[in-house]
């Protein structure tokens, strides 16, 4: 009526995680098969980000998991939350009739900030995906650490083989409105302990005291010991049970952290292992767990067979590919210590796009992108292919847990941005590619400051060892003289040409025909190409400048260096009697031209020059490279090097010891 009066229901205000307890609770009753909680975090992560920076959003867990981390300090949801849903595994009888199997009912927590984000998804359906090995492939999901704890011990020789004793504290406690968190017992029943809220510590001892009052009279216990402020550092997988080497892996990063370990605890579904901390090094024993289950990454924690590098290849040309297949047929090498080393090829990347696979590209795949690359089409459009620039392609690869990385990059263009991105990834480098070494000195100062490792023997000789002759020379003690090298494939087979008498534009055009220059072929008549090099040798020996330092002789005419390559084509005849007669010339003197560098401590030079026929420079023909190293020790007869200097199977044979090299060093 309108006259009545009005009744006001009382109103009251849900505590923590009353609202996520109110969802799934009806969620159950109605047999729902999601629940979505709005937070203002972005979801369940890996770890505290106010303790461990790094800490990423787990995409997807067992409710099972989610508990255990709720429990252990996560504050994005109250332990009880997730009670509703494991119920509906025991008691499914409401999600059946509601047409909903218990397994599939989720819960998926997601950001205020941006609906769109995934979030984390808690599942019911445990994770069975499998690695290589057949174990799981994300054992550990998350660390977590629940702090403000004392560890309560009682200890004495006459509880061993008494039974009751366990009851009887577990009942003092109970009395004194005590909750335990942590249980463990030494297996010789000598000991026990208990992990207790620091709240509670003050009253522990009396309770048990009063407990064990005749035990403590006679001596079967020797003493009740509080150890306030102690925290419980633990790593949450239901992926871990079966899966050796999980406790090792933490117990090791503890060890590392020097955090020392007070008691530990892991229960038989091997869900949880936990260890108890002095609180002060709760922090520190967070980011070292975090670190060494690699949880910043996508795969972090995955449980597959340990490999010592996973390969990148930043491009996938002719070389690229060749490496790939030499690859493929040496996953296994000896390390130093005499062991082992297993590489995988797991990411190729092309200039629009890439393709990934953590576990490794098989032999299979392989061979089908090869294919595939080498009939023009791009990696992108590859099944299992992404579509990116290589910046994005090096950050969606970087995000994964790799194994010691190595980007090895074959290519011929200024890489150092990307390079020096990968060195800021964690990543070793392999290097055929000159310009990122003598035009600039950013990716070795970057890889020396993060003490990532740079090999990069194929920038100079391809797969001659140039660079191991200089550092095993100087490891010995000796002292580099001075080195000269025809070091070009290119115009080592030009000037033989010429010398056979062969006229400038006709073994120019064969050189090209021939896949021996660059497409524009005024890039390897410029010395530019041999400049680099000599840098690159010249600072092995001490040579301080940079490319602008070297002298350089270019074999293009200054009228000529800006036409158009058609334009430039067609004039070479023009050259053709400049270059007899010099040719000439030097035959009369009893000499033939070779294009060379000569480096020392002091100097760099790049150019013609006359040699005598009875030098080992003469000798030289088709694009074969040559090197000889003056030294203290060998200054009477020089230290000599030959060989192909030119061709995919050579220059990837090259690379591929460097990548060898790094794999199989400890």
């Amino acid at each position: 009526a309108p006259d009545a009066p009005r009744r006001v229901a009382p109103v009251a205000t849900l505590g923590r995680g009353g609202s996520d307890l109110t969802a799934t609770t009806l969620g159950r009753v109605l047999g729902a098969r999601d629940v979505f909680l709005w937070k203002d975090v972005p979801g369940l992560l890996t770890a505290d980000p106010r303790v461990v920076p790094d800490a990423r959003v787990i995409p997807a867990l067992h409710a099972r998991e989610a508990s255990e981390l709720a429990f252990h300090g996560a504050k994005v949801l109250h332990p009880r939350a997730l009670a509703a849903l494991l119920a509906r595994v025991a008691q499914p009888e409401q999600a059946r009739a509601a047409g909903v199997p218990a397994a599939r009912a989720r819960v998926t927590v997601r950001p205020f900030a941006d609906p769109s984000a995934g979030g984390t998804t808690i599942v019911l359906a445990e994770e069975r995906r499998a690695g290589a090995n057949g174990t799981p492939r994300h054992p550990v999901k998350a660390v977590s650490a629940l702090g403000g704890q004392a560890l309560v011990t009682v200890r004495g020789t006459g509880m061993a083989g008494v039974p009751g004793i366990a009851a009887r504290a577990f009942a003092a406690l109970e009395r004194a409105g005590i909750s335990v968190a942590l249980i463990s017992q030494a297996s010789s029943e000598q000991s026990i302990c208990v992990g207790v809220p620091q709240s509670a510590a003050a009253a522990v001892e009396p309770a048990l005291r009063e407990a064990f009052a005749v035990e403590l009279a006679r001596g079967e216990i020797e003493g009740i010991d509080v150890e306030p402020e102690v925290a419980t550092v633990a790593v949450v997988g239901s992926g871990m049970a079966g899966v050796p080497g999980i406790a090792a892996r933490f117990f090791g990063a503890l060890a590392d952290a020097q955090v020392n370990v007070v008691a530990i605890a892991q229960g038989s579904s091997e869900l949880n292992i936990s260890a108890v901390v002095a609180g002060a090094d709760a922090a520190a024993a967070q980011r070292a767990a975090h670190a060494a289950f690699r949880l910043d990454r996508l795969g972090g924690g995955a449980a597959r067979a340990p490999r010592d590098a996973d390969v990148v290849l930043l491009c996938f040309g002719k070389v690229e590919r060749e490496l790939a297949r030499q690859l493929a047929e040496s996953q296994r090498v000896a390390r130093a210590d005499g062991a082992e080393a297993a590489v995988a090829l797991v990411g190729v990347v092309d200039s629009k796009g890439w393709v990934f696979d953590a576990q490794g590209i098989g032999p299979r795949r392989l061979s089908a992108l090869s294919k595939a690359k080498a009939d023009g089409q791009g990696l992108g459009a590859q099944p299992g292919g992404a579509e990116g620039a290589p910046d994005a392609a090096l950050a969606a690869i970087a995000a994964h847990a790799l194994s010691r990385p190595i980007l090895v990059d074959v290519t011929a263009g200024d890489t150092s941005a990307l390079l020096t991105a990968a060195v800021q990834h964690g990543m070793d480098l392999v290097l055929a590619n000159k310009k990122p070494l003598a035009e600039g000195r950013a990716t070795v100062d970057a890889a020396a400051a993060r003490g990532r490792r740079v090999l990069h023997e194929a920038t100079v000789g391809a797969g001659l060892p140039v660079i191991d002759t200089v550092r095993k020379l100087q490891e010995s003690g000796d002292r580099i003289l001075h080195i000269q090298g025809c070091p070009s494939g290119t115009l080592g087979f030009l000037f033989a040409e010429l010398g056979r008498g062969r006229a400038f534009s006709d073994a120019l055009r064969d050189a090209m025909a021939r896949g021996y220059t660059e497409p524009d072929p005024r890039e390897d008549l410029s010395g530019q190409d041999v400049a680099r090099k000599a840098v690159i040798l010249a600072r092995l020996v001490g040579w301080k400048g940079d490319i602008g330092d070297v002298a350089v002789e270019s074999l293009v005419p200054a009228a000529m260096a800006g036409l158009p390559l058609d334009a430039f084509l067609a004039r070479l005849e023009a050259l053709d009697a400049e270059w007899a007669a010099r040719v000439q010339a030097a035959a009369e003197r009893g000499a033939v031209l070779r294009y060379r560098a000569d480096v020392s401590p002091k100097t760099a030079r790049v150019g013609i020059v006359e040699v005598d026929r009875a030098s080992p420079f003469a000798s030289l023909s088709g694009t074969d490279n040559q090197f000889v190293f003056t030294t203290r020790r060998y200054k009477e007869r020089p230290l000599v090097i030959t060989g192909p200097g030119a061709g995919p199977e050579v220059t990837a044979a090259g690379v591929l010891n460097d990548v060898l090299a790094l794999a199989g060093a400890r």
